[in-house]
């Protein structure tokens, strides 16, 4: 997460959002499989354009999302539709640990939200790194 931030400060300048297309996946390996990006339409509605296979896993999907109104069960959906909006309002990265009821237990993760932008005004993208998390809630 730390080098995720640290590359989002980097390319954040002058009150700019930094640019979707300054970002490359490859360049963080790690984190690859723990990503997903998401836009932001004009309409407010968040896409998702790219869901890692962990991520797919960690929430028991098949099939990768298209929208946040798929995400079940809808209290986590308007959890994850918060955390989105806050990132939103506030132009910044924000850190979630996040605690997930399974049929068979909990599961604690931790979710980076950062916000990017076409050209550097409107936030037109979220991309989320989601880790299992070793922190006790």
């Amino acid at each position: 997460m730390s080098a995720l931030i640290s590359f989002w400060q980097k390319e954040a300048r002058d009150g700019r959002l930094p640019l979707r297309s300054s970002f490359r996946p490859e360049d963080f390996p790690k984190a690859i499989g723990d990503l997903a990006l998401i836009e932001v339409t004009e309409g407010g509605e968040f896409l998702y354009r790219v869901t890692a296979g962990h991520v797919l896993n960690r929430v028991r999907l098949d099939r990768p999302l298209r929208t946040l109104s798929e995400l079940e069960p809808p209290a986590y959906r308007d959890l994850v539709k918060q955390h989105f909006e806050l990132v939103l309002a506030e132009r910044i990265p924000v850190r979630h640990v996040i605690a997930y009821p399974t049929t068979d237990s909990e599961m604690i993760y931790e979710r980076l939200i950062l916000p990017f932008s076409r050209e550097g005004e409107r936030v037109d993208y979220l991309l989320c790194l989601s880790t299992l998390s070793d922190l006790e809630i």
